[in-house]
Order: C-alpha cells, then sequence, then structure tokens
C-alpha cells in the first residue's frame, strides 16, 4: 500500500511539473529582428542629441501616442546588467485598424558615458481576423 502511494505521488508531481513547464513555454515569444539600418540611424540620433539617459531612448524610438484615444497603454521597463541594459517598450491599443499592439526590446550597452543600442527586436498583436491575436514576429494584415 506504501509503494502505490508513493508511485500515485510520484506520477502526479510528474504530472505537475509537465503542465508547468508547458505553461511557461506557451509564454515565450518569437520576435523579429528590426533592420540594422535603423539600429545604425538610431545610434547616430541618440549621438547628435547627446542622449545620456537610457528612457530617453524609448521616446526617442517609439514615443508615446499623445493622441490617442480609448485602451491605449503605453509601458516603459528597463532591466539592469551593467553595461547591458533592456529596454522593454509594450504598447497596446493603438491606433491603426489592423495593429492592436506593438511590444520593442532593446538591447543598449555603455561605454564610457555613451549609449550604444546593440540590437532591437519587435512582436506585434493584431486586430481580430487581421492576423495573430497573441504576439508573434509577424506584422498584422
Amino acid at each position: 500500500m506504501k509503494n502505490k502511494l508513493i508511485y500515485l505521488c510520484l506520477i502526479g508531481f510528474i504530472g505537475i511539473s509537465n503542465l508547468l513547464m508547458s505553461c511557461s513555454q506557451t509564454n515565450k515569444i518569437n520576435y523579429k529582428e528590426v533592420d540594422k539600418e535603423r539600429v545604425k540611424a538610431l545610434n547616430k540620433e541618440i549621438s547628435e542629441q547627446g542622449i545620456t539617459n537610457i528612457e530617453e531612448i524609448a521616446n526617442l524610438y517609439s514615443p508615446k501616442d499623445l493622441y490617442a484615444e480609448g485602451n491605449y497603454s503605453y509601458e516603459v521597463t528597463l532591466t539592469e546588467d551593467q553595461p547591458n541594459y533592456e529596454l522593454k517598450i509594450k504598447e497596446e491599443g493603438v491606433m491603426d485598424d489592423s495593429l492592436d499592439g506593438v511590444l520593442s526590446i532593446i538591447s543598449i550597452k555603455k561605454v564610457g558615458n555613451d549609449l550604444k543600442v546593440t540590437n532591437i527586436k519587435q512582436a506585434f498583436k493584431c486586430k481580430k481576423d487581421r492576423g495573430q491575436q497573441e504576439w508573434g514576429p509577424e506584422f498584422c494584415n
């Protein structure tokens, strides 16, 4: 009887572990890499404007839509692992007939007093019947 109970507990534990792993994997977002020329142009703007505040890069790359209506949201988060930074810009409820949201991840490296964007990737969320309903690399149609 004791062995059966241990066996059932082990089976239950394995089942719950698999469920948790599959749930965490479904939250993985696939991104589209932004063209390196856009990264180069952004670095040029950062240099020309003398930007030294990382949050200002979010405003430079994807400014908040001050004229948006309805359920528009704009959220910027910063993760630091000096000298590397990750800037995440999440916009939802954008004013577009097919696009519902844009998620941008900007990788930044601080070199001395200068900030250099090393990579930008984006994911998109589409409005109903216009493409994927979850964040994905394909642009909406």
